[in-house]
């Protein structure tokens, strides 16, 4: 009986993360609010520190891999993406846009593709040519080539690449980690929001998390400098 529940419980999660990867049909609207298993998910996830140590970034002009450092913005959003993975491509011109409105002394943004799913090749690839095939019945949302081919519009942002397992493997908290996946994280590289699946139908969630986060880090540090400035006064 045991072994029977556990089966079902796997079936559940899959289900569930399925729809969010787009390969079924979502469980839930876009004006309803997110399935139990991606709330537990989001959930879970809250306040683990992802491994950065090991993440590579692509410079164009040198067209070479870098050791990804991060800047000093306060706000670093992760997005966990695929090649293989349509929902992450297709969000894509949303995070161009979001960018464009973020002040980038505050706020960074980078694009992990994971070696589990995407090579190196892949990646450089995709970002220097990103033309996507379109399945039946989809919009373009971006450049359309053909009927069947569109040129995805790109974040400007330098893609990143998870050589080993360390950067996932960090976030496993949950059976199967999907994608897209977008991590909101403070200046210790703490998880504070969990975005897990498309943002597309959420993006006035995802904004307004993103400016109470600012908010907050603004606190947070203001209180840190007055509590310093309280113990060097004699």
């Amino acid at each position: 009986m045991k072994l029977l529940s556990t089966i079902k419980e796997v079936s559940k999660v899959l289900l569930i993360l399925l729809g969010m990867t787009g390969l079924t049909e979502p469980r839930h609207s876009a004006a309803s609010p997110p399935a139990d298993g991606v709330t537990r998910l989001e959930s879970e996830l809250l306040h683990l520190r992802p491994d950065l140590s090991d993440l590579l970034q692509w410079q164009r002009d040198t067209k070479q891999w870098t050791p990804y450092r991060r800047s000093r913005a306060s706000l670093l959003i992760v997005n966990l993406w695929a090649r293989s993975c349509p929902p992450c491509l297709q969000e894509f011109q949303v995070f161009k846009q979001l960018l464009r409105q973020l002040p980038r002394t505050e706020v960074e943004m980078i694009f992990v593709a994971a070696a589990e799913d995407t090579s190196q090749q892949e990646v450089e690839q995709f970002w220097s040519h990103p033309l996507i095939e379109l399945p039946a019945n989809t919009r373009c949302g971006g450049i359309p080539v053909s009927s069947r081919s569109c040129l995805v519009e790109l974040p400007e942002s330098a893609p990143v690449f998870a050589p080993s397992t360390r950067f996932v493997h960090s976030l496993r908290s949950f059976p199967i980690l999907p994608r897209p996946l977008t991590l909101l994280m403070d200046g210790q590289s703490s998880v504070r929001h969990i975005f897990a699946g498309s943002i597309e139908s959420r993006q006035t969630e995802l904004k307004l998390a993103i400016e109470r986060l600012r908010q907050a880090l603004q606190r947070e540090s203001s209180f840190r400098s007055q509590h310093l400035d309280r113990k060097r006064t004699p």
